[in-house]
């Protein structure tokens, strides 16, 4: 049984990394130090060397770039993801103990808080406990299906991304701020040309 609570730990462990092209994180990106160039050969050729995390990276560009409205997404997209992952490790260790009830596997199933109140560990109601789990885990499917439904229904009101629209902002950028912008650029000086180019157009929106 030790092995088993071993491969669960092991499989809650690798859920939600992004990733890692190598052994040595320490020499990879890991924040929005991260080159441009190396940024979006990321997001659209989805070549993660030399990045640890992309999809922690990417919610810091999300973050640093959109206020509000981006940080309601990212906290969706969260929501999401530990929904997806618990539900997903729920099930798990359900057909664990479906096959092989014991008061191991039942301490773990107690951790994910789906039990109605105080229950005492009994291998004989084995089939009863997972059916109150299953009907606790359906609600948060639907939650996770409403979420999945909202996030594909925005992206089909967006227009697609590309790599020369990032290209382009650097132009804008230069003509804005009048000085030359190259594509050497870190993310983090990006995003900061991009909040104060933001910023300006508002200020000049507002003055028309």
């Amino acid at each position: 049984m030790k092995r088993i609570k071993n491969i669960l730990s092991w499989i809650a462990k690798q859920l939600g990394k992004g990733n890692v092209s190598s052994s040595n994180t320490s020499c990879l990106y890991k924040d929005l130090d991260i080159p441009f160039k190396i940024f979006l050969r990321a997001l659209f050729k989805k070549d993660y060397t030399d990045i640890e995390d992309f999809s922690t990276i990417y919610s810091m560009y999300l973050e640093a770039i959109g206020g509000m409205e981006v940080e309601r997404s990212i906290s969706n997209v969260s929501r999401y993801e530990y929904l997806k992952n618990k539900i997903r490790l729920v099930e798990i260790t359900l057909n664990l103990y479906r096959v092989n009830p014991t008061k191991e596997l039942f301490d773990i199933i107690q951790g994910y808080d789906y039990m109605n109140g105080e229950q005492d560990f009994n291998a004989e109601r084995a089939d009863i406990l997972i059916e109150q789990i299953v009907q606790q885990v359906s609600m948060d499917i639907v939650e996770l299906k409403s979420i999945e439904a909202k996030h594909k229904a925005s992206k089909e009101n967006e227009k697609a991304e590309s790599e020369p629209d990032y290209y382009n902002l650097l132009k804008s950028f230069e003509i804005e701020f009048k000085f030359y912008i190259p594509d050497t650029i870190t993310m983090r000086e990006f995003c900061s040309y991009f909040v104060n180019y933001k910023e300006r157009l508002k200020q000049v929106k507002e003055t028309e």
